[in-house]
């Protein structure tokens, strides 16, 4: 795969496991991976903090990661511990509900081989990684001992997130990703409430630099270190909809690669949407048809 000019350093942490569906297929996922596997194929180098298993599902993530141009340096392998699973569900307007397997691999991050980061890196990480107190312990040693710039990716599955905790990570993020459903809940907005009033007050109670609200249909709301409101026009319904498993990882890999490559806001979301968008129309949330991406970069021009 092309390489991009950005020379930002990069690290993704959390989980990467198997999203598997009803119809018995199984596809790659956790958003740390799937925001890895984006960033790769369209030129960037991630480096995925995360752990597998040692048994089969370990090995094939290896073998594709190698496949895809993925570094697996930081990707350990837990011998007391499986490879994650994700059994996913559907409801009759297709959203999906999750059953995560309890202590997995990626439940059990260790990072001791992390190198020192310094200001001009990317971290990226979400939140379903930190449940456990392993992989959480290991995110705040890396935090307490390097300063990048940190991209938080809320991700709220029930019964996997601590309010308390999941606030604790949230303080003096550079930037923080999350739904609607996702502010209003961490917020814990009244009804009725103005709730693009309660997301600045929001922001600043947690010394938040830049804001990301995705709303679905509905489009993107970005508040940025001035406090101004930047919203694209709304996205095109996709009439090729399969699925919502992993728009918001393509969202964010779209945002990291906006940021890494220096786009304007606007311009970034805007991108963001429409990959997002193609994300739908396919089952699962990676795409192993790198022509796709290379697509997209020349429509782009990256």
């Amino acid at each position: 795969m092309n390489t991009s000019t950005s020379k930002t350093p990069l690290y993704i942490f959390g989980e990467v496991l198997f999203d598997c569906f009803p119809d018995s297929s199984r596809v790659l996922g956790g958003a740390p991976f799937n925001v890895a596997w984006h960033l790769r194929a369209f030129g960037l180098d991630p480096n995925l903090i995360s752990a597998v298993g040692d048994d089969d599902m370990g090995r094939e993530i290896k073998e594709q990661m190698q496949n895809w141009g993925l570094s697996t340096g930081l990707l350990e392998t837990d011998p007391a511990h499986s490879t994650g699973v994700v059994n996913v569900s559907f409801n009759d307007q297709k959203e999906p509900s999750y059953v995560i397997e309890q202590n997995a691999s990626f439940d059990f991050i260790r990072a001791k081989r992390l190198p020192t980061l310094d200001s001009d890196s990317l971290f990226y990480h979400g939140t379903l990684a930190i449940r456990n107190e392993t992989s959480y312990t290991s995110l705040q040693k890396i935090l307490d001992e390097n300063h990048p710039r940190r991209f938080i990716d809320v991700n709220l599955r029930d019964p996997w997130w601590e309010r308390d905790k999941t606030l604790r990570i949230l303080q003096y993020a550079d930037y923080v990703k999350l739904n609607l459903d996702e502010l209003k809940t961490l917020g814990e907005f009244q009804p009725g409430e103005n709730w693009i009033e309660q997301a600045h007050e929001f922001k600043a109670m947690h010394n938040i630099v830049i804001l990301l609200i995705t709303r679905g249909k509905d489009g993107v709301t970005l508040i940025d270190e001035l406090d101004q409101v930047i919203e694209p026009d709304k996205p095109p319904e996709n009439a090729s909809f399969v699925d919502s498993v992993g728009a918001g990882d393509a969202f964010a890999a779209m945002a990291l690669l906006g940021i890494a490559l220096d786009w304007d806001w606007l311009t970034t979301i805007e991108r963001a949407q429409a990959f997002a968008s193609f994300i739908v129309s396919q089952r699962g949330a990676t795409c192993g048809d790198s022509a796709v991406y290379e697509d997209f970069r020349t429509f782009w021009s990256i």
